[in-house]
């Protein structure tokens, strides 16, 4: 934020209560859970950025199409990513920790991968973290959602898109964008408003 926000009241008036409580969820998983994100080749800064980015995008994005869809959008994206963080510690338990970074290695869907060594996505694992938690039943179905979208949940649609362009191994890459542009063609979805919080987070970026 432009101004340093000093205490718990005015961050619950500029972000939301729903917003606040994933601030403090993502916080208590980075202090309790154990860092080891060599599986992605990556470390807690980089999760942190891609969560802060996909957050900056759903709100770029929704707050000039639709504001009411902001509060559980912005949670959820700054949420979806810290399954990986138990996903991680999944597969080096295991001993699939060189398979599995080959693989991710490779350009192979991330998800793909996920589900062979761990029988589900990252994001249904936030879902299933979350449900455990008593997080609401919508943050939880929409996390759950990311990877196949249902008609009737556009949080996912959105979200699945924002996963596209931004992403632990891709910002912004040409070709995630052209993969997130095809699918919010399929889904119906806001192109130019995407386009815009694009350029938007880019620049804020830099």
């Amino acid at each position: 934020m432009s101004k340093e926000i000093s205490s718990i009241s005015k961050a619950v008036m500029l972000f939301g209560i729903s917003m606040i409580r994933g601030f403090a969820a993502a916080s208590a998983i980075k202090k309790t859970v154990p860092i080891d994100l060599s599986p992605y080749s990556a470390g807690i800064d980089d999760l942190t950025r891609v969560s802060t980015l996909q957050m900056s995008l759903a709100r770029e994005w929704y707050r000039n199409v639709d504001k009411s869809m902001l509060p559980l959008l912005q949670s959820s994206a700054f949420l979806m990513e810290l399954g990986k963080l138990v996903g991680s510690l999944k597969v080096i338990s295991s001993g699939n920790l060189d398979q599995f970074v080959q693989e991710i290695a490779q350009n192979g869907s991330f998800e793909e991968i996920e589900r062979k060594y761990l029988g589900m996505s990252s994001y249904e694992i936030a879902s299933a973290m979350f449900e455990h938690w008593n997080f609401e039943t919508a943050l939880i179905d929409t996390l759950r959602e990311i990877s196949n979208p249902s008609t009737l949940n556009p949080h996912a649609q959105v979200l699945r898109v924002i996963t596209q362009a931004v992403n632990l191994r891709d910002t912004f890459s040409e070709e995630g964008m052209r993969t997130a542009l095809e699918t919010i063609e399929s889904f119906g979805l806001n192109k130019s408003a995407f386009e815009e919080a694009v350029l938007s987070v880019k620049s804020t970026e830099q």
